[in-house]
């Protein structure tokens, strides 16, 4: 693990990272083992690094002495301003070249197009050219920018969602550390909080209903009532083939945690999988079912759910909800469960113990009194 940071790290880091915005020299810190910080100018020519350091300028970092170190980086901007101003003018080099004139959309684009399920990189990437107004540069990338990207997703998205994008673009700006393309990731640190989102899921008898009515995509409605006997996976069920049926049971790598699993299949998964091989009679390949991508799976759902009189929320992803609280109530311990559906901690299956204590609560506030 790596060490903490103090609180006059945190403040330093986040100061420069202000005064640094869209300079092309950037002020930079270096702890002196006497006490307090050096001062210094990093300048990128030809992708490498060139450093100047200021020697007459040197910040105590105490929160005490913090006017003080205040006025000594205001000397330390001018410096650089000025001298900034003069390399542009003299025409010494062309500042950070290699990367004011490559486009971070782009670069963002192209790893969005090498995704299997790109849904999650294509939302964020929108929501960067509408926040950027499509115009965004490798140098615009700095702890400033990523701390307003926050702040403009939680605007539009709800902060679980908003945690998963900011979490896409991170992940793009590790991918250009790795190539070089920057000197490290200025969005490690900001963190956005998620809350625990309701968990919806189906009763047997609201299964038994979804059965008998009707659905316009068959495929749809057999591969949702399969997960609910299976828990498998939106990613797991438009993968799956034929050849992963084996003996009555599904041996198959999870495509999100690349864990091997067998699940033994319930009766009635066996008897939905019949069904399906007559829906898959006319389509080609080795495809148990032929899903549309996932919010328009979900867009189905939501229709034939609703036709069937279920006011819940109900998503693909409640199947494996379903399967999980179903499990529990029929006297299947935690471990197994969490063996089931894939799970490497336990801790991630106990919220579905608590959905099975709370139905067990709401059981046991129906007995009579005397």
């Amino acid at each position: 693990m790596g060490r903490k940071k103090t609180e006059e790290q945190d403040y330093f880091e986040v100061l420069l990272s202000k005064l640094n915005f869209r300079k092309k020299i950037k002020l930079r810190l270096r702890k002196l083992k006497t006490g307090g910080y050096s001062v210094y100018l990093a300048t990128a020519i030809d992708r490498s690094w060139k450093y100047d350091f200021l020697k007459d300028i040197k910040i105590s970092g105490k929160r005490e002495h913090r006017h003080q170190d205040s006025n000594l980086l205001e000397l330390a901007c001018a410096i650089r301003d000025k001298r900034e101003l003069e390399i542009l003018q003299d025409g010494e080099v062309k500042l950070y070249s290699w990367k004011s004139q490559s486009d971070f959309l782009e670069y963002f684009d192209a790893i969005t197009k090498t995704k299997a399920h790109p849904c999650n990189w294509s939302n964020t990437k929108n929501l960067l050219a509408e926040f950027t107004s499509n115009t965004l540069n490798f140098g615009d990338v700095d702890r400033a920018f990523c701390q307003r990207f926050v702040d403009f997703l939680l605007t539009k998205v709800s902060a679980n969602t908003a945690h998963v994008y900011y979490g896409t673009l991170k992940a793009a700006i590790n991918q250009a550390v790795r190539e070089e393309k920057l000197l490290n990731n200025p969005g490690n640190g900001i963190k956005i909080s998620r809350k625990q989102p309701e968990t919806n899921y189906l009763t047997i008898d609201e299964l038994r209903v979804l059965k008998n009515s009707p659905c316009t995509h068959p495929h749809i409605k057999h591969a949702l009532l399969f997960s609910c006997f299976t828990g498998f996976r939106y990613s797991d069920i438009i993968t799956l083939v034929w050849t992963d049926i084996e003996d009555g049971a599904i041996l198959k790598r999870q495509q999100k945690t690349q864990t091997f699993v067998k699940v033994k299949l319930a009766e009635t998964a066996l008897e939905i999988l019949e069904s399906q091989k007559e829906v898959m009679k006319n389509y080609p390949g080795d495809n148990i079912f032929d899903l549309l991508v996932n919010h328009l799976t979900n867009e189905y759902l939501k229709m034939w759910i609703s036709f069937a009189g279920i006011k819940k929320k109900i998503t693909f992803h409640c199947a494996r909800h379903t399967f999980a609280t179903m499990c529990l109530s029929q006297g299947i311990d935690i471990y197994t469960v969490s063996k089931l559906l894939g799970h490497t901690d336990v801790a991630n299956t106990q919220r579905y113990a608590k959905l099975t204590d709370q139905k067990r609560d709401r059981e046991i506030d129906k007995l009579p009194k005397l």
